[in-house]
């Protein structure tokens, strides 16, 4: 809410201002009477606040200054105890000792071994082979209705002529029957021509040879070789040596230290500082 008089905003709840103490209010519908009245609390309030700020003033004013001042007070601590202890400690050497060896010398034997080896000859077999001979072959027409097949050779002779004057030949024939040679003759005949060619088998070659079929002993190599059959003792290799034998106490180292041995409580004056003021000051510089 914003002071008419000074234009100073308030709170909503005010009833006056809080720096004029004009009245918030309608002004319309206040009287003189209860203007009078207010006006006459707000001097009578100002008059509290000085009152109070005065005593303030004064309180402050009238009281006395402080002073710092040492303060003892005792304290407890611990403090450690120390005792001597004495050491005697032993003073070693070692002691040794003659060992004596005696090594074996070995020597090598050896044993002969007697060997035989067999000796290993080829064992043969017969294969037989049988290849087949190839030769071309015609097959042959005769006058009268005559076919020839498997014919190798024609041998043909002139022999005269027919009736209507056709040369006439003697003819022999030669041809295979089941692989075997065979030869007819014809005669008087003037029609002879070949009418067929082919290849054909006419026999085989049979033929055999030796092959590799194992091996068998035949005989044996003897032989001997010198083996290592083990070791024996020829004698002994003696020789000594001084090895440890424990040890032996020879003197004593002495010393001694400072362990610790516990603790004892003591106590001790400390000061710290202390505020008081000046009348209280004074009172305890007099007491002292």
């Amino acid at each position: 809410m914003k002071c008419e008089k000074c234009g100073t905003y308030n709170n909503e709840d005010r009833d006056v201002c809080r720096t004029c103490g004009a009245s918030l209010t309608d002004s319309e519908t206040t009287t003189p009477t209860e203007t009078k009245t207010k006006k006459q609390n707000n001097v009578l309030k100002l008059g509290i606040i000085l009152t109070i700020l005065g005593i303030c003033i004064s309180l402050f004013m009238l009281s006395p200054t402080t002073h710092v001042m040492q303060e003892s007070y005792n304290v407890k601590y611990q403090e450690p105890v120390y005792k001597t202890i004495e050491h005697n400690d032993p003073i070693y050497k070692d002691v040794f000792k003659t060992v004596v060896h005696n090594d074996p010398i070995y020597k090598d034997v050896f044993k002969t071994v007697t060997h035989n080896d067999p000796i290993y000859a080829d064992t043969y077999k017969t294969i037989s082979h049988s290849d087949p001979i190839y030769d071309t072959l015609y097959t042959y027409y005769i006058e009268g209705g005559y076919t020839i097949k498997n014919v190798y050779n024609v041998d043909t002779t002139y022999s005269g002529t027919d009736f209507w004057g056709n040369k006439e030949y003697t003819v022999v024939v030669y041809y295979y029957d089941a692989l075997s040679k065979k030869s007819e003759i014809y005669y008087e005949k003037s029609e002879i021509r070949k009418t067929d060619t082919y290849e054909a088998i006419v026999g085989y070659d049979t033929w055999t040879e030796q092959v590799v079929d194992g091996q068998e002993i035949v005989d044996y190599d003897t032989w001997t070789e010198e083996v290592l059959d083990g070791q024996k003792i020829t004698g002994y290799d003696t020789w000594t040596e001084q090895v440890p034998d424990g040890q032996e106490i020879i003197g004593y180292d002495t010393w001694s230290e400072q362990v610790l041995d516990g603790y004892t409580t003591k106590t001790k004056k400390e000061y710290r500082d202390k505020t008081v003021n000046c009348l209280m000051y004074e009172k305890i510089s007099n007491l002292v």
